[in-house]
């Protein structure tokens, strides 16, 4: 098997980012793991290191003969990292085991949930022309590409169709609590730039049919999506742009611009 068919999928590094929003899971570090631009004509610069819990080759650091390819490929196995720490996790083999890398993975999330509670409440207007600039930004190809507005369906019965679990739920309930101001915003955007909306839409749904094509299902295409988007939402990512990102996401979702709105059979 070459190199390039040992390494992480694409979809799943981008699961892996909406995982872990970005930030280096190594306990006590957090490091935002991309480099804000610095002038306008410049992009964001992810800076993120993929490290692996069980090394994808034979003689890799902690590597385990009974996984297969695509369990050492999928984000279960992967962790987002600095470059020190990703270093660090590979030489110094005594201390960062599997359970205790495994452990760390899982506290690292959890922390996470529980600070988006808090930044949720910071959302406003700059972080918003944050999140959806950056996600507008580039997208020019929509005249003939316009995906038809679906009508608003209950949020539950769209989570169940979708099957979507307590990853997607927690962060779509939380993102709800915005959704106010993300629909002032649209429409503040709308009136100012003709197709804004239509064209942060559209990028979104790019991103839910691409997840479909790579294979992937429920709250894995979630993370996907807002993987993408913590990676592309403005000039710099912090917790305030992650919560905004998580309120656009959602707001989305619950007027059916994103993801399926009606049973497979229905269809």
């Amino acid at each position: 098997m070459s190199n390039r068919e040992k390494d992480p999928l694409e979809s799943q590094v981008r699961i892996l980012y909406g995982q872990s929003h970005g930030r280096c899971a190594y306990p006590q570090c957090g490091k935002i793991l991309v480099m804000p631009s610095r002038d306008r004509r410049d992009m964001p610069k992810n800076v993120a290191k993929v490290a692996h819990i069980t090394a994808a080759s034979p003689g890799g650091p902690r590597y385990d003969a009974e996984m297969s390819s695509d369990e050492r490929r999928s984000e279960t196995n992967l962790m987002l990292m600095c470059g020190d720490h990703h270093d660090a996790i590979d030489t110094q083999l005594a201390f960062h085991t599997t359970k205790w890398l495994r452990a760390a993975k899982k506290e690292h999330e959890k922390t996470l949930h529980r600070s988006d509670e808090y930044a949720m409440g910071l959302v406003g207007y700059k972080e918003l022309q944050m999140v959806c600039d950056g996600l507008v930004m580039g997208v020019t190809v929509f005249d003939d590409e316009i995906f038809p507005i679906d009508l608003s369906i209950n949020i539950d019965t769209k989570l169940d169709i979708n099957e979507l679990g307590s990853v997607a739920r927690s962060v779509i309930e939380l993102g709800m609590a915005q959704s106010q101001e993300v629909r002032m915003y649209l429409m503040t955007m709308d009136r100012a730039m003709l197709g804004f909306s239509t064209r942060l839409t559209n990028r979104f749904k790019g991103l839910y049919y691409q997840s479909l094509s790579d294979g992937l299902s429920g709250d894995d295409i979630f993370s996907n999506i807002m993987g993408s988007t913590y990676e592309n939402c403005g000039p710099s990512l912090t917790s305030d742009t992650v919560a905004a990102s998580q309120a656009v996401v959602a707001y989305l979702f619950s007027i059916c611009e994103i993801f399926e709105h009606e049973p497979a059979a229905a269809r």
